[in-house]
């Protein structure tokens, strides 16, 4: 090969080579994400899949983190997928690794117990007796999820391991204080869904007209109902009637944690012994109601020895006997919230001794 041919060859690698270099470009660094929605709802036990895009498309790394502000409401996984755990709202956040930009998608989770019936979920096998008492409505119960309903009998009904109970009756009357139903069970189970399911089976969803003892002793004594980690029960109505929930939880000794109480609108004896001795019961569910009327909350709470914390927003507390009793056998301390203005009394009818009183 002749000089000048090695020269040439020389040449035309070494232009090769300033033109790769020339060429190649540094990595292409992130400049932001975003998310395909700012916001979301999502009913509870539901998914949903969030998209997140970095910019600008021909990023290096694209790689993201997923976070979320209360993952006891909504939790995320490494893909974006949000999973609905309560009621309740969370903000999901994804963050890039190359610069942290960051996105988010505000998250309201619905409480779906609403569109449940009231449900018994058993995880080992039991029985559901149903004993009922004048002319307390028929009830009626499915086993499959709602897709066939049976009139209910006296005669115990089975349910397998891990299976299910939906409860059903159509009540379009004032029922008297000796007619009522009251659902026994043999093993231990979760209750959840929407007990307005015992006055309509059919328009239970938005049903929110109760009658005079309604729920009258409903789970008396049912030592083997318990809250369910995810789902809740759901007492609906805000305009109650007479003893309406009068000793509904009576002697339920394994119920941690109560339903919320969204009625503000109250009658006479309404919650009545509703959690007489709820041993287990650590606080009682916001009460909202601004005037309370006679027996309203009368033995509501007695002999809840581990109740601690009452919310009670009431600033009219003149009816008769409206808390008799009410915090009569509970915790020797705890908190009691209201508002400053109400003249509240220091015993078993009032905040009980030795309690701090706050303000809301």
């Amino acid at each position: 090969m002749s000089k000048k041919t090695v020269f040439i060859v020389i040449s035309l690698l070494l232009a090769v080579t300033f033109s790769f270099v020339a060429c190649k470009k540094d990595p292409v660094s992130v400049t932001g994400v975003s998310l395909n929605k700012a916001s979301t709802a999502i009913d509870k036990g539901q998914t949903e899949k969030l998209v997140a895009t970095v910019a600008p498309a021909d990023a290096a790394n694209k790689k993201v983190t997923w976070t979320s502000s209360d993952a006891t409401v909504a939790k995320v996984s490494e893909d974006g997928t949000v999973t609905a755990v309560k009621k309740g709202t969370a903000k999901i956040t994804v963050t890039t690794e190359d610069g942290g930009f960051s996105a988010s998608c505000e998250v309201t989770v619905n409480g779906v117990e609403q569109k449940m019936p009231l449900t018994l979920e058993f995880p080992t096998a039991g029985t559901v007796t149903i004993d009922k008492t004048g002319e307390a409505g028929t009830v009626y119960y499915s086993l499959d999820g709602g897709k066939t309903i049976t009139e209910a009998t006296s005669e115990p009904i089975s349910v397998p391991d891990n299976g299910k109970i939906c409860l059903y009756r159509d009540l379009d009357h004032d029922l008297e204080f000796f007619e009522y139903f009251q659902i026994k069970c043999s093993a231990d189970c979760y209750v959840y869904g929407n007990v307005m399911s015992l006055i309509s089976k059919t328009d239970f969803e938005t049903a929110n007209t109760v009658f005079v003892y309604a729920f009258y002793n409903l789970f008396k004594n049912n030592t083997h109902i318990q809250n369910h980690p995810s789902w809740d029960l759901v007492l609906p109505a805000t305009t109650l009637a007479d003893h309406c929930y009068q000793q509904m939880f009576y002697g339920c000794s394994s119920l941690e944690t109560a339903p919320e109480l969204s009625a503000t609108t109250l009658a006479p004896y309404c919650y009545g012994t509703m959690f007489d001795k709820c041993t287990k019961l650590e606080a009682a569910p916001v009460l909202s109601a601004g005037t309370l009327v006679q027996g309203c909350y009368s033995w509501m709470f007695y002999g809840c020895t581990k109740l601690n914390s009452i919310t009670c927003l009431a600033t009219d507390i003149s009816a008769e006997d409206c808390t008799l009793n009410w915090v009569s056998g509970v915790a020797a301390e705890g908190t009691f919230i209201t508002p400053t203005a109400t003249a509240w009394s220091d015993n078993v009818s009032g905040i009980p001794s030795g309690w701090t009183r706050t303000a809301p």
